[in-house]
């Protein structure tokens, strides 16, 4: 018996392929995925597709790898990437850290306390990293200056700086005196020599005085609020100085500086400290001058002992011979021929004026 070979269609094993193929897959079981985050209330994404705020609760999640992401205003988005298996019910929680602004604390002068929010954060020039945007309190103080308050207000990363100069709590002098060196006492306290500045003032009435050896006391009186300062130049006025004249003998004219003033003794007050020129004269006697320096302040006195003045005297006697004394001592006798009865030769000599001359033995003038 024979047998014949059967032979296959290829445009059916083909026919059969095809329907194979065309054959639904199996269905895949959805995951369910719960997305939380901290702090609570973020917009929540799933592969770039809004899914709310948190906390949220997707179902019928595809298995598969996706991309979640929250944010937050004022913090820095968070992404985390999640693979997902079928069926498979997962949580994933998201971190979100805050945005923090960048400040610069500045104060004048430097080293002040600085309160951020009612915390101490250190002392002034103080940097600030780790703030959250918004407003911020900052509080400034300093021993000697009145506390400051101010606003600091973030609003993103760029850089930030507060500056703000301090105002004493007191007041402040600052003083200086014509001629320099003059001792400064403020309320009672000696203070150093002018020139000089003078702080820590309790606020209030001020006294101020100025004192220096030869001149009057400056005093000066005012009134001064915390964080003020004013300037004070004291002229000094020099005390004047006190010349008394005496002369020997007295009633002499006096002049000072060629003018006349009155007769000694004679005192001269409220004379300027320098050179002065002072002459005396009296009928009969020499006049005498010289030059008196006078010092601030000073009391002085001048005694002038005045000399007779010389004169020539001529004496002449009849008959000559006569013995001629003055004050009572022999000064000279006339000469001339003793039988000449006519004048003798003059005979001269000098003496202080108005002293008393005397002639005798002989015939008088």
């Amino acid at each position: 018996m024979r047998h014949m070979a059967r032979a296959v269609c290829p445009a059916a094993v083909l026919l059969a392929a095809s329907i194979a193929s065309a054959a639904p897959a199996p269905a895949r079981a959805p995951a369910e995925l719960e997305i939380l985050t901290t702090p609570a209330g973020a917009t929540v994404s799933v592969d770039g597709l809004n899914r709310g705020s948190s906390p949220v609760c997707l179902k019928n999640v595809p298995p598969d790898v996706h991309l979640v992401a929250a944010s937050l205003p004022g913090y820095v988005e968070a992404r985390k990437t999640v693979a997902l298996a079928e069926g498979q019910k997962a949580t994933v929680t998201l971190r979100l850290e805050p945005i923090t602004g960048l400040a610069l604390i500045l104060s004048e002068p430097p080293g002040a306390d600085a309160g951020v929010n009612g915390a101490d954060r250190g002392k002034t020039p103080l940097l600030l990293t780790d703030l959250p945007l918004g407003e911020h309190k900052i509080r400034l103080s300093m021993p000697g200056y009145q506390t400051k308050d101010l606003v600091l207000n973030l609003k993103d990363r760029v850089p930030v700086v507060l500056s703000a100069s301090l105002t004493s709590d007191s007041a402040k002098l600052i003083i200086s005196s014509t001629p320099e060196g003059a001792d400064v006492v403020v309320n009672g306290v000696a203070k150093g020599k002018a020139p000089c500045t003078v702080d820590r003032i309790p606020a209030g009435e001020i006294t101020v005085e100025l004192a220096m050896e030869g001149f009057e006391t400056y005093r000066h009186t005012l009134r001064l609020a915390a964080g003020e300062f004013e300037t004070i130049n004291a002229v000094l006025k020099p005390i004047p100085a006190e010349l008394s004249v005496v002369t020997m003998p007295d009633k002499a004219r006096v002049y000072l500086n060629d003018e006349f003033q009155g007769e000694s003794p004679v005192v001269l007050k409220n004379l300027a400290p320098g050179n002065y020129r002072v002459r005396v004269e009296v009928k009969g006697y020499d006049p005498m001058a010289r030059t008196v320096e006078l010092q601030r302040a000073q009391k002085k006195t001048e005694e002038f002992r005045l000399a007779r003045s010389d004169g020539s005297i001529e004496i002449i006697t009849r008959p000559a011979g006569a013995d001629v004394s003055v004050d009572g001592a022999k000064a000279g006798t006339t000469a001339g021929a003793p039988d000449n009865p006519g004048p003798s030769e003059p005979l001269t000599f000098y003496q202080k004026l108005l002293q008393p001359v005397e002639v005798s033995h002989g015939i008088g003038l």
